[in-house]
């Protein structure tokens, strides 16, 4: 399916949606003129082997260069090296925008993609008290971001943090 090429299922770690749910929001947490750019282009691939992806700048956005897609991406910086990672599907079929927290390595040879991934543990913990996120109701196993104050906290203080996938920056401008 192409909705679900390796650019998505790399940014939200490369993980099954049939065990797992994503994180996701109807509306955009990155507003148009709110991204950060902190580089043209990138090429990057998973560490341990895979295909190597590279997002290049285009406006406002990142768009894949090495796919048939007009898949986009906006990096917000959170912190020095941290980013808030939102990827829109070309496709109306998609779930909405799905996120992700990026920190990139101090040599900016590597980065780590924690939080893309909701599990059950998420959604039950969410539905008792974590103002600003909680089930979709159209997918009670993904789960819907009202803010972006709400993730990032959440994605800290949670197992989430501990869920990583790591990728090596191949080249970097």
């Amino acid at each position: 399916m192409k909705s679900w090429s390796l650019f998505r299922v790399a940014l939200v770690a490369l993980l099954s949606f049939a065990l797992f749910g994503c994180f996701r929001s109807v509306e955009p947490l990155i507003g148009e003129g709110e991204a950060d750019h902190p580089f043209e282009s990138v090429t990057y691939v998973q560490a341990g082997g895979g295909e190597e992806v590279t997002l290049v700048r285009s406006g406002d956005a990142y768009r894949p260069a090495n796919e048939d897609t007009d898949d986009r991406v906006w990096l917000k910086v959170l912190d020095e090296n941290l980013y808030l990672a939102q990827l829109a599907p070309a496709d109306a079929s998609g779930p909405g925008y799905m996120y992700g927290i990026v920190r990139v390595a101090p040599d900016r040879k590597s980065f780590v993609m924690t939080a893309s991934v909701a599990e059950a543990s998420d959604i039950a913990a969410l539905s008792q008290d974590h103002e600003g996120l909680g089930p979709c109701p159209d997918d009670p196993e993904t789960v819907c971001i009202e803010n972006d104050n709400a993730y990032i906290a959440y994605s800290e203080e949670s197992e989430v943090a501990r869920r990583k996938t790591v990728y090596n920056i191949l080249k970097m401008e």
